[in-house]
């Protein structure tokens, strides 16, 4: 049985917490018959603050600010590179596979150090310049909601 894969309905959270629909819709590699009947491809979009690109087969290229700022991806999540109008340079690489990331600044040093964000054991953010890293603990917490729900004919 063919099929049709593809990656649709993007949301880029900025930096100060908002979220934009970049109404992007890419096939994914190896799809069969997206052509025929898949969803249309839209490869940029956006919004007035932000614009985003893809390419046939990546989910997800860049998104760029109306200031300038260029947010570059290799897949959803973080980017590996933020570059501002001036130049500068921020790359994200990830060498865990907890979610923990260092983020290197233009002069290659390690600005920011996450060692991840799972496990009951509690994390670490270092950042360049202070004394003392963060300590993150994490917990358990249990719920007791039950829903409520009527069938209706």
């Amino acid at each position: 049985m063919d099929q049709c894969d593809y990656w649709i309905d993007y949301m880029f959270a900025s930096p100060s917490g908002d979220r934009h629909a970049l109404r992007l819709s890419a096939w994914k590699p190896g799809s069969m018959d997206c052509a025929q009947w898949g969803p249309t491809q839209y490869l940029s979009g956006g919004d007035d603050r932000y614009q985003a690109a893809a390419s046939d087969g990546t989910p997800l290229t860049s998104v760029s600010d109306a200031d300038g700022t260029v947010y570059n991806f290799g897949d959803p999540g973080l980017p590996y590179s933020v570059v501002d109008r001036n130049g500068n340079q921020a790359t994200f690489s990830n060498p865990n596979s907890n979610w923990g990331f260092t983020m290197t600044d233009t002069a290659g040093r390690a600005a920011v150090v996450v060692s991840g964000f799972q496990g009951p054991g509690g994390d670490t953010i270092t950042v360049s310049g202070l004394s003392n890293s963060y300590q993150i603990s994490w917990g358990s917490e249990t719920s007791a909601y039950t829903p409520s729900w009527k069938l209706v004919y």
